[in-house]
């Protein structure tokens, strides 16, 4: 959602799973950046984004995009704050029961939506009964699979029985699954809704041109006043870095989402900008589909990722920049990052030509984003190197929204991919690799993987959870879903007039503080 450089220029990622439940050890503050002067009601922000959205319905949220515009027009019942502890945003207060298995809601006194209808216990049982039916194919679905029954407890009181122990359940009511959506409306609007949104974040939906721009307008009603500052937030679809740079430097846009590392000179030096180094809790990575041949064979998948030198295109392309060395789902960032993994296949030439002239062969197709000249520099770059380990691959274009489809149904052999990140370690992986799951674009069907994600979930101490986020991180060495490529680092570049966005890892952006000197 997702981006630029090594897959971070490459592609997004699916976006709906987010934040963490407990906090973490971070390289960077996740606050909002300070200033002096009292914010100020006023100004338009136009942000340079590198992806369009499908629509704005929660059940369809498949990019960091898609994420960052709901975000502002719904909230949602928990919120990320500083190094990823979850905080209330809609809801007061989240208390787990029983183990973990029940969960009950405290929702703030008072709330609407923009339709004027409460949002009250009612409507957030509404809301967690729609992203849990599986016949709302929410692509959260899995996150969500687990709630057994939502009901009222009171007025402002929920009680949410789950199948399993669940500790993780606070930062998924950090995510789509926590952005509530107006009953009255989703009724209502039925297939059309996500055209039609209305919810109770700071922001509303105003102008809307399908594929370029976005434009949310303040919204009264909003609850934490005096926020929002802004007037109005407009997302501006630039899926080219070099358009998006030029873009902010010309001044059509004050804030660059997504700066390509080997850029970062251009406008370091420039009072007038403030440029952010984010870090990254998420991954860039070639991800393969491991049910289709000829990926279906993990000593395929082993050979790639033998033929693989991540340091050397991160020195290429982006002045090494990026994280490398990553082997797992998780960066230095988290706190369930193991280092080096055992059984992972990190570069070795010699090992992959012995895989490849045992396999008799290896070529396959590599799908990319259009229109990514950093993409396509880097899918060059991995072809160039697999190809003296004698694979040959081809490499395949489609739309940000056809790849994001592709990706989710499987139909790919290869793509370049990134995931923007949770800080919660379980949404790096329970939603991409649980046998099953709707965003398990590999396909991976491992129980062993399966036992480890539901073993985490149900764990309460962080200790016992992190050895077995190393054994999960082990076993998925060993099936060789992902070929990494670095951890998912963000440099976000903003006019020096701009105050009051968190600083996040996983560069989710909160715009209700949001404000212009």
């Amino acid at each position: 959602m997702r981006r630029i450089g090594l897959a971070k220029l490459s592609m997004i990622g699916a976006v709906f799973a987010l934040v963490a439940g407990v906090a973490v050890a971070t390289a960077g503050p996740a606050v909002a950046a300070k200033h002096s002067a009292k914010p100020k009601k006023g100004g338009n922000l136009s942000i340079g984004v590198e992806a369009a959205w499908t629509n704005f319905d929660p059940l369809q949220q498949n990019n960091f995009v898609s994420y960052d515009v709901d975000e502002s027009l719904y909230g949602s019942l928990m919120q990320i704050g500083d190094g990823g502890k979850v905080l209330p945003d809609l809801a007061t207060n989240l208390k787990g029961e029983n183990g973990d298995k029940t969960w009950v809601i405290t929702l703030r006194k008072g709330l609407k939506f923009q339709d004027g209808t409460p949002l009250n216990a009612a409507a957030v049982v509404y809301n967690l009964e729609r992203v849990s039916n599986p016949a709302n194919d929410c692509l959260c679905y899995s996150s969500v699979e687990e709630i057994k029954s939502a009901t009222a407890s009171g007025a402002n009181k929920i009680t949410v029985q789950l199948s399993t122990p669940d500790s993780t359940f606070p930062s998924v009511l950090a995510g789509p699954p926590g952005m509530m959506v107006s009953p009255t409306a989703a009724q209502s609007e039925g297939a059309n809704y996500g055209l039609h949104p209305v919810g109770a974040g700071p922001f509303k939906l105003g102008t809307v041109v399908a594929g370029n721009s976005a434009t949310l307008n303040a919204w009264s009603g909003y609850w934490d006043k005096p926020e929002p500052y802004l007037s109005s937030v407009t997302f501006k679809v630039m899926t080219d870095a070099n358009t998006r740079l030029s873009s902010l430097q010309s001044g059509v846009i004050q804030d660059d989402e997504d700066v390509n590392p080997a850029q970062l000179s251009a406008v370091q030096s420039n009072p007038q900008f403030t440029v952010t180094d984010l870090g990254g809790v998420g991954t860039n990575y070639v991800q393969f589909q491991t049910q289709v041949a000829p990926l279906n064979n993990v000593l395929a998948r082993e050979a790639i990722n033998y033929a693989t030198n991540p340091n050397q295109i991160n020195q290429a392309l982006f002045n090494g920049k990026y994280t490398t060395g990553i082997e797992s789902p998780f960066t230095p960032q988290s706190w369930a990052y193991p280092g080096k993994v055992k059984g992972y296949q990190t570069y070795n030439l010699n090992k992959a030509k012995a895989l490849v002239g045992q396999l008799g062969g290896l070529s396959f197709t590599l799908t990319i984003r259009a229109n990514d000249p950093i993409a396509l520099s880097e899918a060059e770059a991995l072809q160039s190197q697999w190809a003296q380990a004698g694979i040959h691959a081809q490499i395949s274009v489609l739309q940000n929204v056809a790849l994001i489809q592709a990706s989710d149904k499987g139909n790919y052999q290869a793509m370049l991919y990134r995931w923007a990140g949770g800080y919660e370690p379980d949404q790096n992986v329970f939603i991409f690799f649980l046998s099953g799951s709707p965003t398990n674009s590999s396909q991976v069907n491992d129980q062993t993987v399966d036992a480890y994600l539901f073993q985490e979930r149900a764990a309460t101490s962080q200790s016992l959870r992190k050895k077995i986020f190393a054994e999960l991180a082990q076993q998925l060495a060993l099936d060789a879903p992902r070929d990494y490529l670095s951890a998912a680092d963000w440099w976000r570049v903003s006019v020096s007039t701009l105050h009051g966005v968190p600083n996040l890892a996983n560069n989710y952006m909160q715009l209700a503080g949001a404000w212009m000197s």
